[in-house]
Formats: C-alpha cells, sequence, structure tokens
C-alpha cells in the first residue's frame, strides 16, 4: 500500500513510561510487541476508574485526526481511549476480553479494530476537533469498570489526517514519514502489451486528480496516463510528442469512494475498465509505435512527485493484456 506523507505527533509513542499517570502505574514488559521486539507496557489502575495515562498536546481547530494504540489483553474488561480537545471530549472504549468488541464510543467519526496476531489489536479512533480546539490531551484508560485491572499498550500514533496509517515509531520526537511514489523501475514496462490495475480510496475527490503514468524519462514526449480527472476517468496516450489515444468517461465520484481501476492495452488498442464495467474502448489514432516506458509513476499532477489524497490498496502488473472477462472480473467490488 502506498501512503501519504503523515507525522505520529506523539513523541514517545513506545515508552509510554514518559507518559503522564494520573493514578496509574505503568510497568515495563518483556511482551515481544508487534515489530517483534520485547518491550510493551502493562498499565493498571491504582485506585478507580477515572484513572488515566495521559499525553499532552495541542490540537489543531476542525482537524481530522487519527488516534491509534497497539493493545493486547490483560485482566481489564474495558479500556477507554479518549482524547480532549481543549474544549470536547471524545472516545471509544473495547472489551479486550471479548476480542476486543466495541463497548461505548462517544463524538467519533469512525473506529477500527485490526487484529495484529499473538493477542495485539490496534484500536483507532477517527475524529474531528472542534472550532475551539487548542491545548488538550490524549488518554488511555485501563479499566473503567473500577476493578482496578489493567491491559498492555505500546506503539502509540497520533496523526492528522482521516483514516490510521502504518505506525511510524518515535523516540524523543516527532516524526514524518515522507509520501509514497513509485518511480524509475527500469525494464518493467516495455511490453507491446501491459494490463495496470489499481484498487484506490479517494479521500478528497474534489479537490485534486489522480493519475497514474507510464513515462520515458522525465519528459511528455512519450506518455500513457490513465486515472481521475475531475468527475471523470480519463485515458491519454502521447507517442513521439504525437497524441494517438485521448478518451474520457464520465464516472461522478463521491466521498469517500472506494475504486478498482484497470487499463489493459496492444497493438489494437487501449481499454479501461472500473468497477466490473468497460467504460472507454478505442482504438488508436493513426497507429501506435509502443515507447520502450520505464517509470510508473503515481501522482496528483502531471510529472511531478505530489502529496496524493488517496489510499492505494493494491497495485497489479501484468506483462500482457488480460481478457475482458478477467478485467471485469479483477475489478468488481
Amino acid at each position: 500500500m502506498l501512503e501519504p506523507q503523515r507525522t505520529n505527533l506523539i513523541d514517545q509513542s513506545e515508552y509510554l513510561g514518559a507518559w503522564t499517570d494520573a493514578g496509574t502505574t505503568s510497568t515495563l514488559s518483556s511482551t515481544t510487541n508487534p515489530s517483534g521486539s520485547n518491550q510493551s507496557y502493562v498499565i493498571a489502575a491504582s485506585t478507580s476508574n477515572t484513572n488515566a495515562l495521559r499525553y499532552n498536546l495541542t490540537f489543531s481547530a476542525s482537524t481530522d485526526y487519527s488516534y491509534s494504540v497497539f493493545l493486547k489483553a490483560g485482566t481489564s474488561e474495558e479500556v477507554r481511549m479518549q482524547i480532549y480537545d481543549g474544549n470536547t471530549f471524545q472516545r471509544l472504549a473495547v472489551n479486550p476480553l471479548n476480542d476486543f468488541e466495541v463497548v461505548d464510543q462517544s463524538g467519533i467519526n469512525s473506529y477500527s479494530i485490526q487484529n495484529y496476531g499473538s493477542g495485539w489489536y490496534r484500536v483507532v479512533m477517527n475524529f474531528t476537533t472542534t472550532a475551539s480546539a487548542g491545548s488538550g490531551y490524549l488518554q488511555i484508560y485501563p479499566d473503567r469498570t473500577g476493578n482496578l485491572n489493567n491491559v498492555e499498550a505500546w506503539g502509540a500514533q497520533l496523526e492528522a489526517g482521516s483514516y490510521v496509517t502504518s505506525y511510524i515509531p518515535t523516540y524523543g520526537t516527532s516524526v514524518t514519514r515522507a509520501y509514497e511514489t513509485l518511480y524509475n523501475i527500469s525494464n518493467l514496462y516495455q511490453n507491446d502489451s501491459q494490463t495496470i490495475f489499481l484498487d484506490l480510496n479517494y479521500d478528497d475527490y474534489d479537490t485534486s486528480n489522480f493519475w497514474t503514468s507510464l513515462q520515458v524519462g522525465t519528459g511528455l514526449n512519450d506518455w500513457f496516463f490513465f486515472g481521475k480527472y475531475q468527475n471523470s476517468i480519463r485515458t491519454y496516450i502521447k507517442s513521439n510528442n504525437v497524441v494517438v489515444y485521448d478518451n474520457t468517461a464520465f464516472v461522478g465520484f463521491s466521498e469517500p469512494q472506494r475504486i478498482k481501476i484497470l487499463l489493459k492495452y496492444d497493438s489494437n488498442g487501449a481499454k479501461t475498465f472500473l468497477n466490473g464495467s468497460l467504460i472507454i474502448d478505442q482504438s488508436y489514432l493513426g497507429g501506435f509505435p509502443i515507447p520502450a516506458f520505464d517509470r510508473l509513476t503515481i501522482q496528483s499532477y502531471f510529472n511531478e512527485k505530489t502529496l496524493i489524497k488517496t489510499q492505494v490498496n493494491q497495485i497489479l502488473v501484468f506483462p500482457t493484456a488480460l481478457t475482458n472477462a478477467e478485467c471485469e472480473q479483477l475489478t468488481t467490488i
């Protein structure tokens, strides 16, 4: 999966002993965590169900965030993750002893529970801050039942964005992971027939186009791109600085939206499939001397490695043109 640029705003994502104990005890454990190292923390309530581990920080107003923590069952039947943005509280509570079933939530936009094996689950809450957000904090309540039980925790992350991305470890300062692209993949796209498939989640469809392009070098004389163009899907081919294929099919996007898009080409023409249907089928204009493409690029603008607001779930490249039936099956959601 290709991911956008994100920053883990928590500067101690694994050393939970640096967080503020508000009636909790945090004990270093040698349990193997999801990264494979032998380190996590057992967090326990000391006096009541209001005991919580806290991390102070400043939120931006009216901003989407995703807060996630890796948790492993201890003795607690209700563990709560909560944020206070300086104006309001939002929360998500789970029961680790019942496969992390959600038992309470308030104010959040969405959540996800991801099983990482060996008893570890990544619990995620996605939320939007209020217009008056400012100084606030994150919290982990180890036991909301009042029985002074515990839970094991590791790998906390807070990132600006409407969905969670892969874990970014921090050790004393926030860390930014650069956005990811595919480019400069030599000799992979030099066939006279090809199929390229993408499974995407559009997050901000109305402010950005999204292209998948084959190119020779960094110029635009030999260029083959397909993807989202405003509210349409467009396929465009230029060979030796001559446009030999240009076709657009109106789709109408909503936000957020998952799509499966596929382009196949051979000496007869190019076809574009979207969500199980053939939407563009056209022969070339005056023949098609196929260039020896040397790179596949995923980007939001022509020939630039720019930030994309799209989650790429899967990319498949076949060194041949699949049959129409295979394309329909592969792109069906």
